[in-house]
Formats: structure tokens, C-alpha cells, sequence
């Protein structure tokens, strides 16, 4: 089993510049919740909900490329 243990998008009240290095920016896409349990029973127990909140007009800052 494989994990990728990444690097937690800053706050949405952080002030930030974002870098494309390939991900999304965090200001156009956020999850409800950032490590998703591997095993199916332990994911089901937890009921806990996955989500995304979309926002594609988000606006960017002149030091972010489109």
C-alpha cells in the first residue's frame, strides 16, 4: 500500500501566492477532508463526508499565472 504524505493547502484566510507546479490551486478547489482512510470498513465507520467546494472564478493575484 501506497501513501503520499504531501503538504496541507494553507488556510483559505491565509494570504498566499500559488505556484502551477502541476495541483490544482488551492484558491479554485478545497476537500473537506485531505487524508481519506485506505481501508473500505475503516472509511465506512468513520462517516465521515468527502467533499469538494469548487470555486473556478476564483480571482488570482498579478504574481499568479493563469
Amino acid at each position: 500500500m501506497f501513501f503520499y504524505k504531501g503538504k496541507m493547502p494553507p488556510l483559505t484566510s491565509t494570504d498566499f501566492i500559488c505556484r502551477d507546479q502541476g495541483n490544482c490551486n488551492p484558491k479554485f478547489i478545497r476537500s473537506s477532508m485531505y487524508s481519506v482512510p485506505a481501508n473500505p470498513d475503516l472509511l465506512k465507520q468513520s462517516k465521515l463526508p468527502i467533499a469538494l467546494n469548487l470555486t473556478p472564478f476564483a480571482e488570482l493575484k498579478n504574481e499568479e499565472a493563469s
